[in-house]
C-alpha cells in the first residue's frame, strides 16, 4: 500500500519512493505497540533517524511528516478529540526525537568524514 496523506511538497519527494510493505508495518506496529517502553526503543529509532539522513531527510520533515500522520488519523477517526489529537502528536513527536538524534549524529560524522579527506 501506499501511503496516501496529504504532504508538503518537500516532503513529498522522500515519500513518493517509498513503499509501505509488510515490513514498515511489522516496525511501525513494534514502536506503537511499545511507546510505553520507549527506552528500549531508543538506540533503533536513532538508526532509522540515520537512515531517513542517507534519504534525504531534513530535521523539519519530521515535523510536517508527524502533522501529516496526525491529519491523516484525525481524517479517519470519526470520533477523533482534543485529548487523541494531544496523545498521538505526543507520541509521534517522542519517536521524533530520537530519530533527530540519530540523524545529527549522522550528520556529525559525515562533517568529520569530509574534514578528514581535505
Amino acid at each position: 500500500m501506499w501511503l496516501a496523506f496529504d504532504v508538503s511538497v518537500t516532503v513529498r519527494p522522500l515519500l513518493d519512493c517509498v513503499r509501505v510493505g509488510a515490513r514498515d508495518v511489522s516496525a511501525a506496529t513494534l514502536v506503537v505497540r511499545n511507546l510505553h517502553e520507549m527506552e528500549a526503543l531508543q538506540q533503533a529509532l536513532r538508526d532509522l533517524g540515520a537512515q531517513h539522513v542517507r534519504w534525504g531527510a531534513r530535521p523539519s520533515d519530521y515535523l510536517v511528516a508527524r502533522d501529516a500522520l496526525v491529519a491523516a488519523l484525525r481524517a479517519g477517526y470519526p470520533q477523533w478529540d482534543a485529548t487523541l489529537e494531544a496523545d498521538w502528536r505526543q507520541a509521534i513527536t517522542d519517536i521524533v526525537i530520537p530519530m533527530l538524534q540519530g540523524a545529527a549524529v549522522e550528520t556529525a560524522l559525515a562533517a568529520e568524514k569530509l574534514a578528514l579527506e581535505s
